[in-house]
């Protein structure tokens, strides 16, 4: 309530306050600057003839003073306005000077000026309350070729409490022809200064026994040219400054911040103990703790003088159940630990910065290299990091994730470095899965979209759905694939399946493409365009192999989009594979057409979130072959409508081969059947019997040609069932492998029990006056062919392997080519992939 009531008096304020006035500080060093006598070759629409800015570490005081030359007419438009911020709660402004230098003449603009004070609280929408205002100074009457000069200073309340540091940026909006530092300090300060893309180095010198002086100068500084994409850590040229010597030093000063009262922690101690008396298991007791914190404790950022670095106690951040980073990590750190008494667990604060991430070790050691806190649980075997500002985050925890932040500092005592951060806790992944259901009657095409959010990703989607609901996921969606697709329209609900505790949410779309197919004249073939189009928004940048500077990467990114075309009628089976990879990305492409599908897969990967400039060259070739893949043109032959295809007839003509091939065959038998078939013979039951009796040694050619004639017909027929059963009809791979097998099971009895029919093919071939002459007959072939054995063996192999090799070849291809002919009915589309922005 008094945080409240102080905001309320600053508002208030606000409304009637006057910018106060003063002399310039006695410590300040004044800077002498000639007006006149200057010129400049650049075309910018201002200039700054002087930048001068000093600082005192003891006093907590800083003065700035600034020269400007307004060129021209936009120069008076965007320069004669000032904005000056500060903290109300921790420092006071007074306004120095406000002039304009015209012709000779000074004009003062102190009384005409109009102030205005404001509270903007630009990150409001981000849930922080910073409580700095602004003077906004409208300078009346500014013409071109003005000089304009202000000068003014910030007061600390209070001399300063922790050790120095600070960060001097070196180059500006619009050039400088000359820029001043200054720092002056008590001798027990010592200093450490760190240049980032500049080689400045100061000068330290005695200012008074007690105190040291630090300046530098520059001059001629021209305007820094901004490249769009850089990464957050690539600053612009800057000089840090710290009074820490170590991290060590950085850990310790904050580990005082984070210390909790006895008295301050009670409710947070009763808190834990529900836990405990909920769960017998430390850790599920432990992923209560942490759902409780981020889901019901609300976040938000009081940053007004002390609270901008002291974290809040915990039982005051549960009573109001709001707090920023800090609050909500001292909370969860204190519910942890009294959780974890007593075994090998202990919980630690940790800060990180959320924009320089791993970069932050370049720097040198300080609190202000951070601007948030998470949680780090040290344990036996396994560490854990926890971000307590999270919520609905999903999972274990042991497999809870947080935001790459590279680098952090835990916040101990023991601490002597920073700590990294395993990769593995920033995991996360989508899968899209679009289906597309193919109707050769009908142009509409089905989709059925899958998606499916892993882990992080998992945790983004179910706090979008907490805010704005599935109609807001589900019209994120449409647009995206109605971009691609005109006329793209959901056909049912939106399902949603959420595992929190694996961590892993789909969702299913079902809809429809009114009109995806475009016939393209004088060709026999349709085309449907498909598109990635996720991938496609992530890769909607461009790679400029000439800029200067390193190019922001979007990471962690593990996104993969598969597309699969159902076609009742089968495909042509071809595939191809592609994969490029750099150190910092890398891109995977498959398609494969088989059976009733058409499979296209896209998987884009980030490793790093940056492009370094010497990798330009490289990342955009891989980007560009990316780019292509991500779109796909599936060429569908059709054939032609009024008649048959050439290949078409081509079937036909060899259909019509096939069935003279076996009429020859049949034929051939039937000469051998000259003397015609002696049915009308009595025959004993006996003699029967020994004619039945399976042979595989038949000495009549009859025999061995109808054993052919049986193998190339049930060649034909074995291979064209098992296609026809493997292929159209519509069962598990198991079932049509068993399927399979057992075609082929009975093909081998048939063929068996037909080849083994030597001996009552020869009798009824033969014309043989009694069974008597047939069997001495069968006696004689039989010693024949066991003196002759080798060259009949010979002869009969050679012979086989001729008809085999015949009639295997020919079975296969009129059986194949059968199929063409049947097209009208049962067609294997020939498909064709081509890929690009056409």
């Amino acid at each position: 309530m008094k945080k409240v009531f102080l905001i309320f008096c600053l508002v208030l304020h606000s409304c009637f306050a006057e910018i106060p006035w003063g002399p310039e500080p006695e410590w300040v060093k004044p800077i002498p600057f000639e007006t006149s006598g200057f010129s400049s070759k650049n075309e910018a629409m201002a200039e700054g003839l002087l930048y001068d800015y000093q600082i005192d570490i003891d006093r907590n005081a800083e003065y700035i003073r600034k020269f400007k030359w307004i060129k021209n007419a936009s120069g008076v438009q965007q320069h004669s306005n000032i904005i000056l911020d500060f903290d109300p709660l921790g420092e006071s402004l007074m306004m120095h000077s406000l002039k304009v230098h015209r012709g000779g003449t000074v004009i003062d603009k102190s009384e005409s000026a109009l102030f205005k004070l404001v509270q903007q609280e630009n990150n409001l929408s981000q849930f922080l309350y910073e409580g700095i205002q602004s003077w906004i100074v409208f300078i009346d009457d500014m013409r071109p070729g003005d000089l304009l000069e202000y000068s003014f200073s910030r007061q600390g309340h209070k001399a300063l409490k922790k050790p120095f540091s600070t960060t001097y940026y070196l180059h500006f909006d619009i050039p400088i022809k000359a820029a001043h530092f200054r720092i002056l300090s008590n001798k027990s300060h010592e200093l450490q200064f760190r240049g980032h893309r500049t080689d400045v180095t100061p000068t330290k010198k005695e200012w008074d026994k007690d105190r040291w002086e630090w300046s530098w100068n520059l001059q001629e500084v021209s305007a820094l040219p901004l490249e769009n994409g850089l990464p957050f850590w690539y600053e612009d040229p800057h000089l840090q400054i710290s009074e820490y010597k170590s991290w060590k030093e950085v850990a310790e000063w904050n580990k005082k911040l984070f210390e909790t009262q006895p008295e301050s922690i009670q409710d947070a101690l009763l808190l834990a103990q529900e836990f405990k008396q909920k769960h017998a298991d430390p850790m599920a007791q432990a992923l209560d703790a942490i759902r409780y914190v981020q889901d019901h404790i609300r976040y938000l950022g009081l940053e007004m003088g002390e609270n901008s670095y002291l974290p809040t106690q915990p039982d005051i951040v549960l009573k109001r159940r709001y707090g920023d980073c800090k609050d909500k990590t001292l909370l969860l750190v204190t519910l942890l630990n009294s959780i974890f008494e007593g075994n090998e667990y202990k919980a630690y604060p940790a800060l990180v910065h959320t924009e320089w991430k791993e970069h932050v070790e370049k720097a040198l050691p300080s609190s202000k290299m951070f601007n948030h806190a998470i949680v780090y649980v040290k344990g036996p075997q396994s560490d854990f990091w926890i971000d307590p500002t999270l919520s609905e985050q999903g999972g274990r925890l042991h497999n809870l994730t947080v935001s790459p932040f590279g680098k952090a500092l835990v916040v101990d005592s023991t601490s002597e470095s920073l700590v990294s951060i395993d990769p593995l806790a920033s995991h996360g992944r989508i899968e899209i899965d679009a289906k597309y259901t193919l109707d050769k009657e009908k142009d509409p095409v089905a989709l059925s979209l899958n998606f499916t959010f892993l882990a992080k990703e998992a945790d983004y989607v179910r706090d979008w759905l907490s805010r704005k609901g599935l109609k807001d996921f589900e019209e994120y969606f449409v647009r995206l694939y109605s971009k691609r697709y005109p006329g793209f329209e959901l056909i049912s609900p939106t399902g949603l399946n959420d595992d929190r505790d694996v961590n892993i949410l789909t969702v299913n779309m079902e809809a429809n493409l009114p009109n995806p197919w475009t016939v393209e004249e004088g060709k026999e073939r349709k085309t449907i365009k498909l598109f990635s189009p996720y991938i496609e928004e992530i890769l909607n940048f461009n790679v400029d192999t000439s800029r200067k500077s390193p190019m922001y990467l979007d990471f962690p990114i593990n996104v993969m989009e598969t597309h699969r075309l159902n076609n009742p009628q089968g495909w042509e089976n071809e595939e191809e594979h592609d994969h490029w990879e750099t150190e910092e990305m890398a891109y995977r492409y498959d398609f494969d057409a088989k059976d009733n599908y058409v499979y296209i897969r896209n998987e884009l990967r980030t490793f790093k979130d940056h492009i370094p400039v010497e990798k330009l060259a490289d990342n955009r070739s891989l980007i560009e072959k990316a780019d292509e893949r991500a779109v796909q043109y599936i060429h569908v032959y059709t054939g032609d409508a009024d008649g048959l295809n050439w290949y078409e007839y081509v079937g036909l003509g060899f259909i019509l081969l096939g069935v003279l091939f076996i009429a020859a065959s049949s034929r051939l038998l039937h000469w051998f059947d000259m003397k015609g078939f002696r049915a009308e013979e009595s025959l004993t039951d006996a003699d029967k019997s020994y004619l039945m009796e399976p042979s595989m040694s038949s000495y009549a050619l009859g025999g061995f040609i109808l054993r052919k004639h049986w193998d190339l017909l049930f060649t034909w027929i074995f291979i064209a069932v098992s296609l026809v059963a493997t292929r159209f009809i519509n069962l598990p791979e198991d079932a049509k492998l068993a399927l399979t097998v057992m075609i082929g099971f009975l093909y081998y009895l048939v063929y068996s029990y037909a080849s083994m029919q030597g001996r009552r093919v020869s009798w009824n071939r033969g014309g043989w006056d009694s069974m008597e002459a047939f069997k001495a007959s069968e006696s004689r072939w039989s010693a024949w062919w066991n003196e002759t054995k080798w060259f009949t063996v010979l002869f009969d192999w050679t012979f086989l392997v001729l008809i085999d090799a015949i009639s295997w070849p020919i079975g296969l291809l009129l059986t194949l080519l059968s199929f063409v002919l049947m097209s009208n009915y049962i067609r294997i589309i020939p498909v064709k992939i081509e890929y690009g922005r056409k």
